[in-house]
């Protein structure tokens, strides 16, 4: 088994191959080697990609919610929002069963939900409590307009207590 980092590293490495050289990319798909410069930009990526969940780990409008004997991390965030949630739900130190992240399109609050395990948090089942839909591991819903980032964390809080209960 592969660590995360590793992973998310490949990951990064094959989006290089595949800008950078198709015949590359196809090789690697295959199960060749990556070529070392592929590899290199992927664990810079990555490094890019743990400061920024860093950063939102850091941020005080982050919250880790308790709700019965399971933990949600709300965050905001306006990009990466399935690599910053991967690396939060995989974040030993956190120990939360799904993520919610808050952004504004269109002058409206989405929150893009994602779950490591679904028998611990259904996405799809909590988006549907807010009227949105998705799949069960990965799901969203609009859940408001006007309200500030207060009020729209609240929302959400109490949006999850009642899904648990």
């Amino acid at each position: 088994k592969h660590s995360w980092e590793k992973i998310v590293a490949f990951h990064f490495a094959c989006m290089e191959g595949l800008k950078k050289d198709m015949g590359a990319w196809v090789s690697m798909m295959n199960g060749y080697v990556i070529p070392n410069n592929f590899w290199e930009l992927g664990y810079a990526h990555l490094h890019n990609l743990q400061e920024t969940i860093k950063a939102v780990k850091e941020s005080p409008s982050t919250e880790i919610v308790q709700v019965g004997d399971k933990r949600y991390c709300l965050f905001f965030a306006e990009d990466m929002i399935s690599l910053i949630s991967d690396g939060i739900y995989n974040d030993p130190e956190l120990n939360v069963v799904g993520t919610s992240c808050l952004f504004k399109r269109k002058g409206n609050w989405i929150v893009s939900l994602r779950s490591k395990d679904v028998d611990s948090f259904n996405a799809r089942l909590f988006a549907e409590s807010l009227g949105g839909g998705g799949h069960d591991l990965s799901a969203g819903a609009t859940i408001g307009t006007n309200e500030d980032e207060l009020q729209i964390l609240d929302k959400l809080k109490d949006g999850l207590i009642k899904f648990n209960s």
